[in-house]
């Protein structure tokens, strides 16, 4: 039985039986019977027995043509291969040098910023491809260059508890000094910032420590003695003290002027300071004068507030001519200061009659009268109104021109 006869295929039950074309012996398609009538591939030739060598020879070229184009792929792939440039290491280069040698090695570099707490400003941080790789000429590259550290603006944290400040400078991305400044600040209560070095809005690196002044509570009260009551009770207004002013007569200083106060140095806030204001006084004492030239005596008498004074010579044997004798009222004698001293100046000894001048304190008015009468002394006036009993006479017991006047003071 030959090949056309053994082989043939079944059709479907619902069609009508069709015979597979005869398979050609020998040929490659012989297996799946699809012989080609006609010398096509696979068509068996009866006359002259088939021609098997067709398909080899075309095996053989589709073999060469693939290995050409193989040649042809690794050739050009050696030739690009050799006409890449390899990414120079320019990282830690001042940028300007880095694209000089990137331009040189005929590669495009691209500049991009960022900032780096270690990488000088304007090096290079690293390129992008990294060294060492292998690009086509004219390729970019970018150079990430450094801005320098990152920066933050210090914010403003005056006023605020120590604590909230803290929390507040680590949320920009900024450390806090662990050592604080003291600050006598009146402004501020104790335990508030009062200030920041470097001071708010001060552009600064990332991380960078920021050092805080605290008030204390305390306020450095300074000496305002001399000063005006206003200037003193402004002072002491700003330093977040308590002013208690009290007056005081004094012909030492002027009047509405500082003469002490009760503390200086460090006090704590709110502490009330005592000050003594000069006020002009109303009285004076009468000074010593005896002894004096007139003018002398009208000074010292003015140095304590004592103006209004008026001379009066009287004949004496124990005081020299042109000094003083006594005043009236005597020295020692608190008066206003509105008051008229009458300074009595010797004239010298008396060519008249001398009288012996008895002490007559504590009698009345009638009674030293008479009795100075009695001793001749005739110029006799009393100071004050006579009712009561003479508390000093002037000038005081002693042997006196009859002529001397006599002040009696009750």
């Amino acid at each position: 039985m030959n090949a056309a006869e053994a082989t043939q295929v079944r059709a479907p039950a619902t069609s009508a039986p069709q015979a597979l074309p005869p398979a050609v012996a020998g040929s490659p398609w012989a297996a799946t019977g699809l012989a080609t009538p006609g010398g096509g591939i696979g068509y068996r030739d009866d006359e002259d027995g088939g021609r098997p060598w067709v398909i080899w020879v075309l095996l053989v070229v589709a073999v060469l043509a693939v290995g050409a184009i193989v040649a042809l792929l690794l050739n050009n792939h050696n030739t690009n291969q050799s006409s890449l440039i390899t990414v120079p290491d320019v990282v830690g280069q001042v940028y300007t040098d880095a694209t000089s040698k990137l331009n040189q090695d005929q590669l495009n570099p691209v500049r991009v910023e960022t900032p780096d707490p270690t990488v000088p400003k304007d090096h290079v941080v690293k390129t992008d491809p990294v060294a060492g790789q292998k690009l086509a000429p004219r390729s970019d590259v970018k150079v990430y260059v450094s801005t320098g550290p990152a920066t933050t603006d210090v914010p403003n944290v005056v006023g605020q508890p120590v604590d909230q400040a803290v929390r507040t400078l680590q949320g920009a991305n900024l450390t806090v000094n662990p050592t604080y400044t003291d600050d006598n600040n009146p402004k501020y209560p104790k335990g508030q910032v009062t200030a920041t070095d470097p001071p708010s809005g001060t552009a600064v690196s990332t991380g960078q420590a920021i050092t805080l002044s605290v008030s204390t509570g305390n306020v450095d009260l300074p000496d305002l003695k001399g000063k005006t009551q206003a200037d003193a009770l402004a002072t002491l207004n700003s330093l977040n003290l308590i002013a208690v002013p009290q007056n005081q007569e004094t012909p030492d200083s002027p009047a509405g002027t500082v003469i002490s106060q009760d503390r200086t140095g460090l006090v704590p806030q709110g502490t009330q300071v005592t000050i003594v204001i000069a006020q002009a006084p109303t009285t004076a004492t009468v000074p010593d004068v005896a002894g004096l030239s007139y003018s002398d005596a009208v000074s010292k008498l003015a140095a304590v507030g004592l103006k209004s004074v008026q001379q009066q010579n009287a004949a004496s044997d124990q005081t020299p001519k042109d000094q003083v004798m006594y005043t009236s009222p005597a020295k020692g004698t608190v008066v206003g200061l509105n008051q008229t001293i009458t300074i009595v100046v010797s004239s010298g000894p008396s060519p008249t009659a001398t009288g012996n001048l008895t002490d007559v304190t504590g009698k009345s008015w009638q009674q030293a009268h008479d009795i100075l009468t009695q001793e001749g002394f005739t110029n006799i006036t009393p100071s004050s109104p006579q009712p009561g009993t003479v508390k000093t006479q002037t000038p005081p017991p002693g042997t006196y021109p009859t002529s001397t006047p006599i002040t009696l003071t009750f």
